[in-house]
């Protein structure tokens, strides 16, 4: 408290450094004050693509609204059609359910497992073994 900084926010702040920053997951968390779904770990921060998807993609189905203002429900995924997580042009977005997410992700990581002569998974463990005795 005693910190003369202490209290400012935003432009106010001599640490300030633009208000958008890069999460440890790859994804750009961007300074939004008051947004009802700021992330935990960033006080005031919320990630990028949920913002382009609440100014483009926002239907009723899947948003909620907040003191008068419509935001996307938290039940609700943004999804990166390429892959690239730093891509948040609205054409790359795509909101869904996170069932329908997570079903779609586990069928692509199954999609790139590897899988013995008789079809079974074969484990990453395994795999090094594999590549070392020649099998």
């Amino acid at each position: 408290e005693g910190n003369h900084q202490y209290g400012l926010r935003g432009e106010k702040n001599a640490s300030w450094k633009g208000g958008r920053i890069k999460s440890h997951y790859g994804y750009w968390l961007v300074q939004c004050i008051g947004h009802p779904f700021a992330q935990h770990g960033h006080q005031d921060y919320v990630l990028e693509h949920r913002l382009v998807a609440e100014k483009y993609l926002l239907t009723e189905e899947n948003s909620v609204i907040i003191d008068g203002k419509r935001y996307l429900s938290p039940e609700f995924i943004v999804h990166h059609k390429n892959g690239i997580r730093t891509d948040n042009r609205p054409e790359n977005l795509e909101v869904m359910k996170k069932s329908k997410h997570s079903a779609l992700h586990s069928k692509e990581y199954n999609k790139m497992r590897e899988r013995d002569r008789l079809g079974r998974f074969i484990p990453d463990s395994d795999r090094a073994i594999n590549e070392i005795t020649g099998r």
